[in-house]
């Protein structure tokens, strides 16, 4: 009888290794690479501050840009590339892009506005 407990315990070791091991060399999906966005025209001020937004020319698509180091001033005409950023944020406005790198081009751009929200009344 206690031969057959230890036989047990060990078959339930053996068992547990190998769906550890399975578990293991199981591959995640591999993610494609995020495929390039590119697009231009003048940067403006978003509804939340800090958002800079853009409205290409070509699509009339807005996106809403999210840069690392130097920024556009607003009222600038660039052209960027970027990829689709991931994850939550406060801008809600446009479709958000990491951009990797622009330039600015030359374009004519209206003066910018102030696109605050108005002050609700106390």
């Amino acid at each position: 009888m206690r031969n057959h407990w230890k036989l047990g315990i060990a078959l339930l070791v053996i068992i547990f290794l190998s769906l550890a091991l399975i578990a293991q060399t199981v591959q995640q999906p591999v993610q494609p690479a995020a495929k390039p966005i590119a697009g231009s025209g003048c940067v403006e001020a978003g509804v939340e501050t800090g958002c800079l937004l853009l409205k290409d020319t070509k699509t009339n698509t807005l996106y809403n840009l999210f840069f690392t180091g130097n920024k556009p001033t607003l009222g600038a005409a660039i052209q960027f590339t970027g990829v689709a950023k991931v994850g939550v944020n406060t801008c809600m406005q446009g479709k958000p892009v990491d951009v990797k790198e622009w330039r600015p081009i030359k374009m004519h751009c209206p003066a910018p506005t102030d696109n605050k929200k108005p002050d609700l009344p106390k």
